[in-house]
């Protein structure tokens, strides 16, 4: 009966010692930086040959911490995305303006293009989605 009850206390000891540790703390919350857009996709619809093939991607870094975008790439050479250089600060809004060449002829026709955004956010990797349909010059 006295090992029972001795066992019994070391067990609740050791359950409420865990239970007072938090991995996170909650003295001091981790800086990060998180980078969250408003939307990731953006369908044109028809644009006419050579029309605006124009877009910008709005977004905001909800994170505590300067949000740095490492790299902002196209998957093709058709798509032009251009980036904010300088560090986005906590609560501050960016953009990326993307370009879909609307004035060559190998692009008529149906697109579906992407738009890849490393940065130093919790989620470091963003896939911006592009879509539509580039008419021919006589429709």
């Amino acid at each position: 009966m006295k090992r029972s009850g001795i066992m019994l206390l070391v067990l609740l000891a050791a359950t409420f010692t865990a239970m007072g540790q938090n991995d996170d703390g909650d003295t001091k919350k981790k800086a990060i930086a998180e980078i969250t857009f408003d939307t990731t996709t953006h369908d044109f619809g028809k644009i006419p040959f050579k029309g605006d093939g124009t877009y910008t991607f709005k977004f905001e870094n909800t994170g505590n911490k300067p949000l740095i975008l490492t790299d902002v790439r196209a998957s093709c050479s058709c798509t032009v995305p251009v980036s904010p250089e300088k560090p986005i600060k906590p609560g501050e809004k960016g953009e990326i303006k993307v370009e879909y060449d609307t004035g060559d002829t190998r692009n008529v026709g149906k697109f579906t293009k992407y738009v890849f955004v490393h940065s130093n956010a919790k989620d470091n990797r963003v896939r911006l989605k592009i879509t539509g349909v580039l008419k021919k010059s006589e429709q």
